[in-house]
């Protein structure tokens, strides 16, 4: 969330899903991207047929890369926050890699990789970095901190 809000000032946000438009329409209320890209079932007359329309999660690169060219935006001091394997292609495009939350394929490349790891958890928040060091460990009552903390990440 406060990553969100803390970059939603200075950046383009876009969010891509392999989510179905109904649910994202209903995120996009209270998390407001500016782009988005996400699954379309096809409907006739208010009923689903069982076709997909669009997918992007087969390939969230290709789809990262037309977002990008379509609305002439560019990757510099870009980040991307990915939660599943499927967000590996559009991680490695990016200069801030987070993995938040990750299952567990996407923890275990992130450790690869040396990406940042964010796990949260009722009111604690957890950020991994250095898998050398122990981790950050941010109050989620501390919220000015880890707004500092991202703001160092983009800067």
């Amino acid at each position: 969330r406060e990553l969100f809000y803390v970059t939603k000032e200075k950046y383009c946000t876009v969010a891509i899903t392999g989510s179905q438009f109904e649910m994202v329409s209903a995120f996009q209320k209270y998390w407001p991207f500016d782009l988005i890209l996400c699954t379309e079932l096809e409907a006739r007359h208010g009923v689903y047929t069982g076709n997909v329309n669009f997918e992007p999660v087969h390939d969230k690169k290709a789809a990262l890369r037309v977002v990008i060219t379509d609305n002439e935006l560019s990757l510099a001091k870009s980040f991307c926050v990915g939660d599943t394997e499927p967000d590996i292609s559009m991680l490695e495009e990016v200069d801030v890699p987070i993995c938040f939350n990750p299952n567990y394929i996407l923890y275990k490349e992130a450790i690869k990789r040396n990406w940042i790891v964010v796990m949260e958890r009722k009111n604690l928040i957890m950020v991994l970095r250095d898998y050398n060091l122990m981790p950050d460990f941010i109050n989620g009552h501390e919220i000015g901190k880890l707004r500092q903390y991202i703001r160092k990440l983009l800067s």
